[in-house]
């Protein structure tokens, strides 16, 4: 939430590290995929990715929750 109380989601939308913040309703600014944010509470996010509803929390990524997390 910012300083005057709307609800405010953080992505880091590439490897160098850009952020950008969106709100309830907004597009996350990708190429690849078509992610919208559905809902921000306290502490967690609930985005839709190419349709599918994933719940992040602060530090998880949309490939950490979706399962597509390349494991090295």
């Amino acid at each position: 939430f910012d300083r005057l109380g709307t609800a405010r989601a953080w992505f880091r939308i590439d490897s160098s590290g850009n952020t950008r913040t969106v709100g309830v309703g907004d597009q996350v600014p990708v190429a690849l995929h078509d992610i919208s944010v559905k809902d921000i509470q306290p502490g967690k996010v609930l985005v839709h990715v190419n349709e599918t509803p994933y719940w992040l929390t602060l530090g998880q990524s949309i490939a950490q929750v979706s399962g597509a997390e390349v494991k090295s």
